[in-house]
């Protein structure tokens, strides 16, 4: 009997270790993956048709929810968009809203920016019918992946890429698809 006891309790402990360590990990993971500004992207992510768990991935790799970034590009905020992007995207939106003071300097604005970032993500998805492709226009531009989509040693289609030829946007495509499945697997 002693045996029979000694085994299930360190069968429970075992299954009690595993259940804490479970919980914990799943604590400590949606530290790293946080839901930060969740209320601004489920409005943006409903207004122009986007998973949250798209642009949340998008913040997390562009910027890690830094709202003050700035890259050596120049590419500003949450959603790090360049001045130039901004510019063509409120004269395309033809913003004449009084919330939103139309000048890039408003991009580390968390709204503003993700309003714009949504945006450009939509616009980008319904030009190329393809997220990967449109994943790497807001990396390297339109002007790039346009050139890629022509030849033949990147697209075989004329819509999608097989190959990427700047290792900096194949990285960030991978990055941005491995961490929107994580933020599905604990939040959506």
């Amino acid at each position: 009997m002693y045996k029979f006891l000694r085994n299930l309790t360190a069968f429970i402990f075992i299954i009690i270790s595993v259940v804490v360590l479970l919980f914990f990990n799943r604590y400590f993971m949606k530290q790293i993956y946080p839901l930060k500004y969740e209320n601004i992207v489920k409005i943006y992510s409903k207004e122009y048709n986007l998973r949250e768990s798209l642009i949340f991935a998008v913040i997390k790799v562009e910027s890690n929810f830094r709202k003050d970034a700035v890259s050596k590009a120049g590419a500003i905020g949450l959603m790090q968009i360049m001045k130039e992007t901004f510019n063509w995207l409120k004269q395309k939106e033809n913003i004449e809203n009084k919330d939103i003071v139309i000048n890039y300097k408003n991009l580390f604005d968390i709204r503003t920016n993700i309003k714009f970032g949504a945006y450009f993500l939509d616009y980008l998805i319904c030009k190329y019918k393809d997220e990967k492709v449109a994943l790497c226009a807001y990396n390297a531009g339109t002007g790039n992946v346009d050139k890629w989509l022509k030849d033949k040693s990147y697209s075989k289609d004329g819509k999608s890429l097989f190959r990427v030829p700047f290792k900096e946007t194949e990285e960030y495509i991978k990055k941005v698809v491995k961490t929107e499945k994580m933020y599905k697997k604990l939040y959506f």
